[in-house]
């Protein structure tokens, strides 16, 4: 996580790894996609489509292994993720 990096030394040495030809696990980009953040963007209709043109199929084939993702940040998503964290309860009860 990016908190975990405390001062401009540790981003120098994480740099430093990162261009090095030592194997790494994760990865910057494996890091980045496997952050919540970047599933929940990836999961947004449209997103995939810009990456992969012309391939409905792959489209569909990556978008089946997502789980949904909801956002608890203040803004218009809230007021859906609320809405149906509430029907999910009324649901249950």
């Amino acid at each position: 996580m990016p908190d975990n990096y405390t001062s401009e030394q540790s981003w120098d040495a994480r740099l430093l790894m990162e261009r090095s030809r030592a194997v790494k696990c994760p990865d910057i980009s494996a890091h980045l996609a496997g952050t919540k953040k970047v599933q929940q963007v990836l999961a947004r209709p449209g997103v995939l489509e810009r990456f992969f043109p012309d391939q409905p199929q792959a489209v569909q084939q990556i978008r089946a292994t997502f789980a949904d993702l909801y956002t608890l940040y203040t803004g218009p998503e809230i007021y859906k993720t609320v809405s149906m964290a509430l029907q999910q309860q009324n649901g249950l009860s």
